[in-house]
């Protein structure tokens, strides 16, 4: 009889054994990372759902404040043309619409100067109406923004895949007396205005009443007094929707409300 087959025999039992507790070791951790993720998927739907509640803001926080500015400018100040953009889609916007909300982001570091003396810059409008600050305002220095800045602006309202249409200018109020109108040859906006004035419009101040979050919705609620010629002539609601896209919150609507 071999007595090396039987001593090897009890190794070869034991090589199995340590394999088996290997294989069933490994079924066992499987299975436990399996129940580990089960239960943070739970959590995680759980807090989703809780998430997207319905949650207060504070009307004079932040985040409301920066907003407002954003799409509306100051609108506790009566003196300025505030809630021109009541009854904005941005389904159905054009982009002459869209062009609006440009004016309360602009800062004035970011406007430069140039020399009147300087002839490469775009004179008049391309429909003659508008002629730059040299010849409009009579003085040295002409103005002008960077086509990359007012693209920023373009993009941090609407979001990061939309376009700026250059061919269509963006004016400081609604009166349209003075915009910005794009240069091609420099790639600039010049600053521009409609010789002759302009004329006294209807002018708004409001208060934010209410503002909370839904899921990724924004909704912000402003109480409107409108004026003409110094007389409070009505009263009502204004609304505003945002989105969250997940960089930031888009304007979406902005609303007047039935009493």
């Amino acid at each position: 009889m071999d007595n090396s087959f039987v001593e090897n025999e009890p190794k070869k039992s034991n090589l199995l054994l340590v394999v088996l507790l290997f294989v069933i070791g490994c079924l066992l951790c499987f299975i436990g990372v399996l129940y580990l993720n089960n239960g943070s998927n739970n959590g995680s739907k759980k807090e989703e759902v809780k998430n997207s509640g319905k949650k207060k803001l504070e009307v004079n926080g932040v985040l409301v404040k920066t907003l407002i500015n954003k799409v509306n400018g100051d609108i506790s100040d009566a003196s300025g043309w505030n809630y021109e953009n009541v009854g904005f889609d941005y389904d159905k916007a054009t982009a002459a619409q869209k062009n609006k909300f440009i004016k309360y982001n602009i800062v004035e570091y970011f406007e430069k100067y140039y020399s009147c003396s300087d002839s490469k810059y775009m004179k008049k409008s391309s429909d003659g109406r508008y002629v730059d600050y040299c010849i409009g305002k009579k003085v040295l220095d002409g103005k002008f923004l960077d086509r990359k800045y007012v693209e920023t602006i373009y993009k941090d309202l609407f979001g990061k895949d939309e376009k700026l249409d250059t061919n269509e200018p963006f004016f400081m109020h609604n009166l349209e007396v003075e915009g910005y109108f794009y240069d091609k040859v420099n790639d600039v906006y010049v600053k521009m205005i409609q010789e002759g004035g302009g004329i006294t419009g209807t002018k708004y101040k409001g208060v934010t009443v209410d503002a909370y979050t839904e899921a990724n919705k924004l909704v912000i609620t402003d109480k409107v007094e409108e004026y003409l010629s110094k007389k409070k002539t009505s009263e009502y609601k204004v609304e505003y929707t945002f989105i969250n896209d997940g960089e930031g919150y888009r304007i979406r609507t902005i609303k007047k409300l039935d009493k």
